[in-house]
């Protein structure tokens, strides 16, 4: 006796598949920006479409742990102009940052139409892809965010302390992001690869000089 399964159900296994095996391609090869081909354009329609499974599922989530969440949306580094914080319900509520950096790769353009907005896709969980410098001022508010704004966004605020002079290296960045935000805590892959990457930069410059 031939069992046949309902066309929807094959559609929908097939979608399923091909959208798990994207991502999981994705993250083996390390390519955030392949993942929804996230630009100055925003999300890729076709892209968004494919990941709509794992999509649905991570939207899902992250709206739960937001909406029982009692740790604030975003924090203040200590006494310097840096924020660190979680992706954003309201792109309104960003109009006080001179500049918004957004490191996820799995949402939409946090503030697509605020002038000091950048959108550096990256994975959840995996190290940063590259270190990025805009030519901001020592005075200018600064949000950093991720998705919960504990990991990605975490290593780069603590390179940016650093880089600005706030503290002497990335390690007692990381100190200062944490007491800021006490769930702020990448890694330790994560933190490997950061400092490694730091590291090489330092090299680059000094066989530059």
């Amino acid at each position: 006796m031939t069992c046949t399964w309902p066309l929807p159900f094959v559609l929908f296994w097939g979608w399923s598949t091909l959208c798990l095996s994207w991502f999981g391609l994705c993250y083996a090869l390390h390519k955030p920006k392949w993942l929804l081909r996230k630009g100055k354009e925003g999300i890729n329609t076709l892209y968004l479409l494919l990941n709509l499974p794992w999509l649905s599922v991570t939207y899902l989530i992250f709206g739960l742990e937001r909406l029982f969440s009692r740790e604030a949306m975003w924090n203040q580094i200590g006494d310097t102009p840096l924020f660190i914080g979680a992706y954003p319900w309201n792109s309104g509520e960003l109009g006080a940052f001179d500049w918004i950096i957004d490191l996820t790769a799995e949402f939409p353009r946090s503030a697509p139409h605020h002038p000091g907005y950048c959108a550096l896709p990256n994975l959840d969980g995996m190290p940063l892809e590259s270190i990025p410098l805009p030519n901001w001022k020592s005075t200018d508010t600064i949000l950093i965010h991720c998705a919960q704004g504990h990991g990605r966004s975490a290593l780069l605020a603590a390179f940016v302390l650093q880089h600005m002079g706030f503290v002497n290296d990335f390690h007692a960045g990381l100190a200062l992001v944490r007491k800021s935000r006490p769930k702020a805590i990448p890694n330790q892959f994560q933190c490997q690869k950061m400092q490694d990457l730091i590291n090489r930069g330092r090299t680059q410059t000094a066989n530059s000089s």
